[in-house]
């Protein structure tokens, strides 16, 4: 086996699935078979991952003591730990490739925010966080710290539409997000194996020089990725414990300051969607900078703008030309989003031909502006 075919298989694909009820022993496996793949790679890799190695080992072992030290109770040692491991491998998580600088990305790159709506379409400033008057509603989520306010965005409406849960769509509203000049930059997790495969290794199966740097900090995040990236086993549950990496991990963020959000990639990736860089299926969460006694974070508000928010049943009754419109497969453009749509093997459909190609089209059209 090559170390393209390695480095493509199965095991490094994420989100990650588990089959039982105890979470450390799942995650205690993944980071053992990651170890044991470590040593299978050969040739050039090998070689420039033997300099590197006892840091990845120190960061996977950071990890399963940090959860272990978490569901003993010790949240603030648990943290301690987590910190001490992500200082093994942070040079490969604060450097261009693994930072996304968003005005720096050659295509522009939309995201979206959305809400399930009424009647009624909200405000663009309830399209915002929750403001600190209301912070009592935030809850404990992947990437959520109890009490403080941060912004989710998607990088389609059709990744919006998976996270809510699939609700009712023509009355959920969305919001365009404009990144492209405000600065952020954010700790990347977006990164994937069948992107990466695609251009980083050489027609021998070896590792490509021109790729490899980029190659061996993918292998260096990867416990952190796959440890931040797995689905909920008991999604009714208050207590999730697949929460707890990212949430120490949002925790390093709000505490160091060098970044601004962290941009993952979602677990409701159902694998019916080619994903062929490293967009699709693209989160970002940005924590508040600053909280006051109301109203919203006065950085973000500056610095990030944002459209009015629009439903798919008022648009359709007011542009039914643009909710109507079908585009030819010729003259579709590539881009970031989804290539297709697929339920099944009867149902799919070109992206931008769906309801969330066309919500994304009349939202390029609304002018987006910063919160007043």
């Amino acid at each position: 086996m090559t170390n393209e075919q390695r480095f493509n298989s199965v095991f490094f694909k994420i989100p990650k699935v588990r089959i039982a009820d105890d979470f450390f022993l799942h995650q205690k496996e993944i980071i053992e078979i990651f170890l044991f793949e470590l040593e299978s790679f050969d040739g050039r890799l090998k070689e420039k991952l033997q300099t590197i190695k006892p840091n990845i080992e120190k960061l996977s072992n950071a990890i399963l003591n940090s959860i272990e030290t978490f569901l003993n109770g010790d949240t603030i040692g648990a943290y301690k730990i987590f910190e001490e491991g992500l200082e093994q491998i942070k040079k490969y998580l604060l450097i261009k490739e693994g930072v996304t600088n968003i005005s720096s990305i050659k295509e522009p790159e939309q995201f979206y925010r959305a809400r399930i709506g009424s009647d009624v379409l909200f405000t663009r400033e309830e399209m915002f966080h929750i403001p600190f008057e209301k912070r009592h509603l935030v809850s404990s989520q992947r990437y959520s710290l109890p009490g403080i306010p941060c912004l989710y965005l998607a990088n389609s409406t059709y990744l919006c539409w998976e996270e809510l849960g699939k609700p009712y769509f023509d009355k959920v509203q969305f919001s365009r997000y404009d990144l492209k000049d405000c600065k952020l930059k954010f700790l990347n997790l977006n990164h994937t194996s069948q992107a990466l495969s695609f251009f980083g290794f050489e027609k021998d199966g070896d590792i490509d020089e021109m790729a490899a740097f980029l190659i061996i900090q993918f292998i260096a995040t990867w416990p952190l990725q796959a440890a931040v990236s797995n689905v909920v086993f008991l999604g009714e549950s208050p207590f999730k414990p697949e929460y707890i990496i990212p949430q120490l991990l949002l925790q390093w963020i709000v505490n160091h300051k060098e970044l601004d959000g962290v941009r993952f990639f979602s677990t409701k990736y159902n694998g019916k969607i080619p994903v062929l860089h490293f967009g699709n299926f693209s989160n970002l969460v940005i924590p508040i900078k600053k909280s006051k006694d109301k109203g919203f974070c006065e950085e973000l508000k500056a610095s990030i703008k944002l459209t009015n928010p629009i439903s798919y049943m008022y648009s359709s009754l007011l542009l039914p030309q643009m909710t109507s419109e079908k585009i030819a497969v010729e003259e579709m453009e590539i881009s970031m989003r989804p290539i297709t749509v697929e339920v099944n093997e009867d149902l799919k459909a070109p992206y931008q031909n769906t309801k969330f190609g066309q919500i994304e089209r009349i939202l390029e059209s609304i002018q987006p502006k910063t919160i007043e």
